[in-house]
Formats: C-alpha cells, structure tokens, sequence
C-alpha cells in the first residue's frame, strides 16, 4: 500500500463494568500502544470516571444514558477518524501485540472489511472468531429451534453465506467498511 501509514485505533464499550473495561485498556496499552492513535472508551450512561485518569491518548466518552450495545458502538465509530479501529468488548483483553498482524492483513488485501481475532474463553480454550452465516430456516424460526429439530428439514442458504459472521466482541475494521 502506498501513501501514508494506516491509522488504528481502538473502540471498547463499558456498562457496569468498569474494573473489567480497566484491565482491557491496560492490556492494550501494554501490548500496542505505540502503534494505536487513540483509545476510546464508549461508556453506555454507567460506571466510568468522566476522563482517563493515567494520561495519554486514552479517552472516554459517556453516554448520557443507556442507549444499548449497538448504539453505542455506532455512537463510537462515529467519534473515530482513523483509517482501521479494532472494537473489543470490555472483556477482550488482547494478549499479544496485534498492531504488526492486522496492519500486514489490510496492507495486503485492499478489499478486506474486517478481520477477527482468535479468542479464549474463560478456561483459555481458543474459539473461533466467528460462526457460519445464518440458513434462511434460522431467520423464519430461530437458530435455536432449528438445531432441535428431530429431522433434517431441507434448507437453502441465503445468497452470499458462504461466508464467516463475524462476532463483534473482538475485531479489527476498515472504518470506511463499516459506514458503508
């Protein structure tokens, strides 16, 4: 890629939960801060301090009320201006330098929208960043439901699911992807 570098930064959203969102900007910070213009802690009308109180490129914006997950991260893209911003639940503590991986990603594949992350559970037993894009059965009658079924009922796939959906707890997004 030419032209300037690309610009990360990095979006969590907080609601009561602010010694967990604590320990993730931490990790972030420990692990990548030198390559991260900002982060921006989204807090949905709950328990964060009003500013970051260690300094440097970390801010915080709160909610005047609770306006739910969603909303909240649209409320946070739509404060960031860099290039990539890779969005964590306030639990998704990084526990590598992930600046060097997911800059080579995006350099390489000009047309890639979002990339995720491996992730631990609590037992740290990796899981996959994703899961399967939903049939057309699960949209009329729910996934649950449908992987209950005592028979196998024939379905379609909906066009263009042969791809991963992505969890939003812990990705990486090209920022003009995500507004459009």
């Amino acid at each position: 890629m030419t032209g300037s570098p690309m610009r990360i930064g990095v979006l969590i959203t907080n609601y009561q939960a602010w010694p967990t969102t604590l320990e993730t900007v931490r990790a972030v910070l420990r692990y990548s801060g030198q390559g991260v213009t900002r982060v921006l802690v989204v807090d949905d009308g709950s328990d964060a301090p009003p500013a970051w109180p260690e300094g440097g490129n970390v801010v915080i914006h709160q909610n005047p009320k609770n306006l739910g997950y969603v909303a909240s991260v649209n409320v946070g893209m739509s404060l960031m201006d860099e290039d990539l911003v890779v969005l964590l639940d306030c639990d998704a503590r990084p526990m590598n330098d992930f600046i060097p991986e997911i800059t080579a990603r995006f350099n390489s594949q000009p047309r890639l929208g979002a990339l995720g992350f491996t992730q631990t559970d609590d037992r740290k037993l990796l899981r996959s960043a994703g899961e399967p894009c939903p049939r057309l059965l699960d949209f009329v009658i729910g996934p649950s439901f449908a992987s209950r079924l005592p028979f196998a009922v024939p379905t379609r796939k909906l066009a263009g699911t042969d791809f991963l959906c992505l969890h939003s707890c812990c990705i990486a997004v090209r920022r003009t992807a995500f507004e459009n």
